[in-house]
């Protein structure tokens, strides 16, 4: 999809240029790759790699997720065939994913991602172009702090977390 996203498109319509980016691949093929995670190979051609519960700003597809988790909700959509991400679609916006047929979720710390054939598919970190496969992605402890208003802090529940609730950190 975004190796279809126009640049002067984003700039005037914004999150709209995505969605015609998205549509404009209904009717075509599209190319499965090969997610690595714990040794075991998955073959899809979309997967989510989140620790966040928005995509796009509007969808929520990581549903089990948050920035304070340790491991990344991994959701790999199967099939060549694009018109089956309209059912894909529909299961988002009706929070039917768990358990759709094509659909799997995974957490994982760590995955590899290859091309399964010799072509080139291609990264978006966050709705930016991020280069083509093959790439890595980890989760690296204490790589960055948060600093964080009080009343948020008392509100989140964090397992094996520096954030403590008392306004200390």
């Amino acid at each position: 999809m975004i190796y279809n996203l126009s640049a002067p498109l984003k700039t005037n319509l914004g999150k709209m240029a995505y969605w015609i980016a998205a549509f404009s691949l209904i009717g075509r093929n599209l190319q499965e790759f090969s997610v690595k995670i714990d040794d075991r190979d998955y073959q899809c051609s979309f997967a989510l790699v989140s620790k966040v519960r928005n995509y796009g700003g509007d969808l929520e597809i990581a549903r089990d997720t948050s920035l304070f988790d340790d491991q990344f909700e991994v959701v790999l959509f199967q099939g060549q065939n694009s018109v089956r991400y309209l059912r894909y679609f529909a299961g988002v916006v009706m929070n039917r994913l768990q358990g759709m047929e094509g659909v799997q979720i995974l957490r994982a710390r760590k995955l590899h991602v290859s091309s399964v054939a010799d072509t080139r598919v291609y990264m978006q970190v966050d709705g930016e172009y991020a280069g083509h496969l093959p790439g890595s992605i980890e989760i690296v402890r204490d790589a960055i702090t948060l600093l964080l208003p009080p009343l948020y802090r008392r509100r989140v529940k964090l397992t094996g977390s520096r954030i403590v609730t008392d306004n200390k950190v």
